[in-house]
């Protein structure tokens, strides 16, 4: 999936391991946000229910999306960039 985001040649012995790391980084920080991104909607039910509300905050669409897509773009272009 990496080797063909700005290398021309892919994954070599060189560059496998600078690969394999910034990859782990990329998905902890990707499985991070999206226990935070749960644990806060969970949390947001919970309260919604108990106070008698059905919607949660207009805000929360866009600020998950960026919560999530943020570090995936950030580590693609980290990966381009060597």
């Amino acid at each position: 999936m990496f080797y063909s985001i700005g290398q021309k040649n892919g994954i070599t012995e060189n560059n496998a391991f600078y690969q394999y790391s910034i990859a782990k980084n990329m998905f902890r920080l990707i499985n991070l946000a999206i226990a935070i991104t749960f644990s806060y909607l969970s949390s947001k039910s919970v309260n919604n229910a108990l106070n008698g509300k059905t919607d949660l905050d207009a805000w929360m669409t866009p600020v998950i999306l960026v919560v999530i897509f943020a570090p995936l773009a950030y580590y693609l272009f980290k990966l381009a960039k060597k």
